[in-house]
């Protein structure tokens, strides 16, 4: 019985390594994988490059729409009346932060007289615009003279020139309180070309 008894054993043994043997070589079984979702197309919320929209509004401040004078008046082949009339619609709602602020402190003053002459056709009859009747410069006394008889229509031979170069539209009315200022500046005034803007903005 003994031998019987080994080789069973033998072969109990040799079962249980070849089994192990099976389990060693066979794959592991790998874990099963979810479908991943596809990416998102890209948009203006993503990090992917958008392209620059062709109509982007062009960057505009005081100080850019005074160097536009600047350099429209400094180019004599310019369109300088178009320009100050540009700017000038450019800046209505900023009138008297130009009158207050900006044109009192540009030095010179052939571009000062032009911050004036834009800005203050929206505020005849301001002080902030009257206040430039005492400039030490005759060019920006005949701004704010002007300034204080334009009214909106278009341009004619009789119109007078600022600068030799920009056209101005009167016709405007003055307010009594402008108009007596403006009479009691001309008794005072000496400059041939304001004493002119006053008549032509008095009509007299």
């Amino acid at each position: 019985m003994k031998p019987i008894l080994v080789v069973v054993g033998l072969l109990a043994a040799l079962a249980g390594l070849a089994g192990l043997a099976y389990l060693g070589l066979s794959p592991a079984p790998q874990p099963k994988t979810t479908p991943q979702p596809p990416a998102p197309e890209p948009g203006p919320a993503s990090g992917e490059e958008v392209p620059a929209s062709k109509g982007l509004r062009p960057y505009r401040t005081l100080a850019t729409l005074c160097e536009d004078l600047r350099d429209a008046l400094a180019d004599e082949g310019a369109q300088l009346e178009a320009e100050a009339w540009r700017v000038s619609g450019l800046l209505a709602s900023d009138a008297r932060r130009v009158l207050t602020s900006v044109a009192p402190e540009e030095r010179s003053p052939k571009v000062r007289g032009l911050l004036v002459l834009a800005a203050g056709v929206h505020l005849p009859d301001d002080p902030a615009l009257h206040a430039f009747l005492d400039d030490r410069f005759a060019v920006v006394r005949q701004a704010a003279v002007l300034a204080m008889g334009v009214r909106p229509g278009s341009v004619d031979a009789n119109s007078p020139l600022f600068l030799n170069r920009v056209r101005v539209v009167l016709g405007r009315n003055p307010s009594a309180g402008t108009r007596a200022l403006l009479v009691a500046h001309r008794i005072g005034e000496q400059d041939p070309a304001v004493l002119t803007a006053l008549a032509a903005v008095l009509g007299s």
